[in-house]
C-alpha cells in the first residue's frame, strides 16, 4: 500500500502557482473547482437531510460535524450559489429547541 505525501500549505500553494503559469494550468483550475462545486453540492444536501430534527441524534451529530468542517475550510465565493443557508439556520435552530421563523424574526441572534 502506498503512503500518501502530505503537503505543506507552502507547498500546496508553490504546486496551485507553477500549474496557473500558463492557460492549460488555469484551465485545469477551473475544472478542478467545477467539479469540486458538484461534489460538494452533493455533500451539503446530505449534511442537510441529516440534520433533519426528525433524524436519529447520532446522524444529526456526525452530521453538525461535517457542517462545521466544510464552514471551517470553505470561503464565502465557494459556498455561494449552492449553499442554502435559510435551510440550514430554519434545521439548526429547530434542533436547539427554537420555534421556526425565531431566527428571522429574532434579531438579537445577529449580535
Amino acid at each position: 500500500m502506498t503512503t500518501l505525501l502530505d503537503l505543506t500549505d507552502e507547498d500546496y500553494f508553490l504546486i496551485e502557482d507553477a500549474i496557473a503559469a500558463n492557460a492549460r494550468g488555469r484551465a485545469f483550475l477551473r475544472m478542478r473547482d467545477q467539479r469540486s462545486r458538484v461534489v460538494a453540492t452533493d455533500d451539503v444536501k446530505t449534511i442537510l437531510n441529516n440534520i433533519n430534527p426528525t433524524a436519529n441524534p447520532t446522524t444529526q451529530l456526525i452530521a453538525l460535524q461535517e457542517l462545521s468542517k466544510l464552514q471551517s475550510i470553505s470561503i464565502e465565493d465557494t459556498l455561494s450559489g449552492y449553499f442554502p443557508v435559510d435551510a440550514f439556520v430554519k434545521e439548526i435552530v429547530k434542533i436547539m429547541g427554537g420555534k421556526q421563523g425565531q431566527a428571522t424574526q429574532d434579531k438579537d441572534w445577529q449580535r
